[in-house]
């Protein structure tokens, strides 16, 4: 294990699919021997609770096997994740609306990722899905346990992620349901 260096990317090959340049991409389920070996997973874990800011030694990342799907379930590679401000409350282990972190644990967050092997007929390969990821380049979904959802045409993934994503909609409902702001009213937002 290593310290995580903070706005590591997981890089990926350039293979130009049309889905997200560098994802590699079958339907051979279990799964293609080549592809699998050139597979490569990692997870980001909390090592330590911050202190004051968050730093990179709070995070590791550690190696770990790329899952395997079964019947009925997707192979998601993770593409994207979000930094969102509760993150630091469930670091910290605050009371709050969700049980927060225990050390070792995956980083909670959610991702967003290309479908690269499938068995499940509302999840091809090639889709392009969002949900409770955590921080982890591979992971398996039957589109329950992590609950999936299909990004919509036209949506870039970064919007989805960002102004559309858990922080948008907060920000949305806590200007219409607590802000309440009236024509004439001044809104500042930092």
């Amino acid at each position: 294990m290593r310290p995580l260096p903070l706005g590591i990317i997981f890089p990926v090959e350039d293979t130009g699919h049309p889905c997200l340049a560098g994802t590699q991409i079958t339907n051979n389920m279990p799964g293609n021997s080549q592809l699998e070996q050139r597979r490569h997973n990692q997870h980001f874990i909390l090592a330590a609770r911050p202190v004051g800011s968050i730093k990179p030694g709070d995070f590791e990342l550690v190696e770990a096997r790329v899952p395997v799907p079964g019947d009925g379930e997707v192979l998601i590679e993770t593409r994207y994740l979000a930094v969102e401000p509760a993150m630091k409350g469930w670091m910290e282990a605050r009371v709050d609306y969700v049980a927060p972190l225990q050390l070792g644990d995956v980083m909670r967050g959610n991702g967003l990722g290309c479908v690269v092997e499938s068995s499940h007929p509302q999840f091809p390969a090639g889709t392009l899905v969002m949900g409770p990821f955590g921080w982890r380049r591979y992971l398996v979904s039957d589109g329950r346990r992590v609950p999936l959802s299909v990004l919509p045409a036209g949506v870039a993934p970064t919007a989805a992620m960002n102004v559309l994503g858990i922080t948008g909609i907060t920000a949305y409902f806590g200007m219409q349901d607590i802000g309440r702001p009236q024509p004439g009213d001044t809104v500042v937002v930092s």
